[in-house]
């Protein structure tokens, strides 16, 4: 069978291959052991460096899996650098200080990065940081 000749506009249209294959998701993922031992000026995780043809960014979540509860905001701030290493505006924020653990928090947001760009978290926040097994993730859509 033939589909259409143009990307889908409406729900009950059949959409094209090259529209499918352009809407993939993805996400990346950066691993606390322990939460930092304070507020950071300089990252301690490797940067994520935005492939070719520019991604969107749509949400940050974090999760802690062990620990407790420390009972105050314990803040990651998603950061974000041009190739030439110039800062750009943030991406977003998002608080590890869930209600309960194995809880996901989330931010939705809607940045968009270009190839080359250099995403990071900072731990720009710090109350008790009793969470441990701390998962920060960024997710979108290219």
């Amino acid at each position: 069978p033939v589909g259409p000749a143009s990307n889908p506009t409406t729900a009950n249209q059949l959409p094209r291959k090259q529209y499918v294959d352009e809407k993939d998701t993805w996400s990346k993922t950066w691993f606390y052991p322990v939460l930092p031992s304070a507020v950071e000026s300089i990252e301690s995780v490797g940067r994520f460096i935005v492939p070719a043809n520019g991604k969107t960014i749509t949400s940050i979540t974090a999760v802690w899996a062990s620990g407790s509860d420390s009972g105050g905001s314990n803040i990651f701030t998603i950061k974000r650098r041009n190739s030439g290493g110039t800062l750009q505006s943030d991406v977003g924020t998002v608080d590890v200080n869930t209600p309960a653990q194995n809880a996901l928090q989330e931010s939705v947001v809607s940045v968009a990065v270009s190839s080359g760009d250099q995403i990071y978290p900072l731990f720009t926040t710090r109350n008790t940081a009793s969470e441990t097994l701390v998962s920060i993730s960024i997710r979108g859509t290219s």
